[in-house]
């Protein structure tokens, strides 16, 4: 009796006070982040849409936080060196990815060799901004519209050029996917970083490409690159006169980029809902929404989940059968990626 006693004693308080320590120890583990430093990797180079956006908002986490938040960068084949070793991290919040609809999408999908899963290795904490692209061409080539382009290329096979950032890109998903949508002959030309491919374009090195709206702007108000569609779902707020790509009935090619901060799958809930908490109070201040509508983007605040379904919506349309073609590795015979030119400048967006 006396043994079942002490054994049943002390069930019966662990099951009581059990709940509570719990309790205690989420809220405490919560309280306590971040013990040191936060790291943002960023998977592309200084000056990008992804390493401004990771600036803005460390910049506010940090000064919500006793400890700051630090960007480190880790370009390299489209973003998936840096989500490689965000993945195997330690999975305790210290260590986070500025993430991509490029490398938790077509890259993932599409670089060969990729060590991580984007849905399996990552714990969403949330999408910061929405990046609108659109489809120019260098002002000099003869057409004005998407159907001109289309005669244009059929007119002049072998002809067209087009510059992207290399194979997993959503550049080069967006010409490659014309290419065959419309049924002509594009050549995809890569570049290391967006800026220099558009500038292959303005040079007239390179024809076209689909890229970041606000790098394409100043151009476009020099007249030294032309816009022929949205490469949304609908039209630009910007640019409401400007058609989609399914207005001119080239469906398909859907390019609406995110980024968006997780952390290595298996971190604690507690401290994603810290950080989801730390990311939606930034993101509310009225200071980062109106400098990231300033650069032409759209902000975005949801929960995790919602963020984990729309990582899972675009593996879905990047890995369907009417896309697969498009999303094959590059093999020999591509052309090797442009080296800048003597004057190029550092790598942008």
């Amino acid at each position: 009796m006396k043994s079942f006693v002490s054994q049943f004693v002390p069930f019966v308080f662990f099951a009581l006070t059990g709940p509570f320590i719990a309790a205690h120890s989420t809220s405490a583990l919560a309280d306590a982040f971040p013990s040191r430093p936060v790291k943002i990797i960023v998977g592309q180079g200084a000056g990008t849409t992804s390493d401004i956006l990771a600036r803005l908002v460390a910049t506010k986490l940090g000064a919500s936080w006793s400890e700051p938040v630090v960007i480190e960068g880790h370009a390299g084949a489209a973003g998936t060196v840096a989500a490689t070793l965000v993945a195997k991290a330690a999975p305790d919040g210290h260590m986070l990815l500025l993430a991509s609809s490029t490398n938790l999408g077509v890259a993932a999908l599409s670089v060969e060799r990729v060590q991580y899963d984007p849905i399996r290795d990552f714990a969403p904490i949330g999408r910061i901004a929405r990046v609108p692209w659109a489809l120019g061409v260098n002002a000099k080539i003869p057409v004005k519209t998407l159907p001109e382009l289309i005669a244009y290329a059929k007119a002049n096979p072998g002809r067209l050029t087009g510059g992207s950032t290399g194979p997993g890109s959503a550049a080069s998903f967006g010409i490659d996917t014309l290419s065959r949508k419309a049924g002509i002959d594009i050549l995809n030309v890569p570049y290391r970083a967006s800026a220099l491919a558009i500038q292959a374009v303005v040079a007239g090195e390179v024809d076209m490409i689909f890229t970041d709206l606000a790098l394409l702007e100043p151009h476009v108000k020099a007249g030294t690159i032309r816009l022929l569609a949205a490469a949304s779902a609908k039209r630009l707020r910007d640019y409401p006169n400007l058609p989609t790509l399914a207005e001119h009935g080239i469906g398909g090619i859907v390019i609406e980029p995110w980024n968006g901060l997780v952390a290595p799958a298996g971190t604690p809930p507690a401290v994603l809902s810290a950080l989801s908490d730390a990311l939606t109070r930034a993101l509310r201040s009225g200071d980062i929404r109106a400098q990231i509508l300033g650069f032409g983007y759209e902000p975005i605040e949801e929960t995790p989940a919602e963020f984990a379904a729309a990582i899972a919506a675009d593996i879905a349309r990047f890995s369907g059968s009417d896309r697969s073609a498009d999303l094959q590795p590059a093999r020999g015979g591509e052309r090797p990626a442009a080296t800048p030119p003597p004057s190029a400048p550092s790598p942008a967006r």
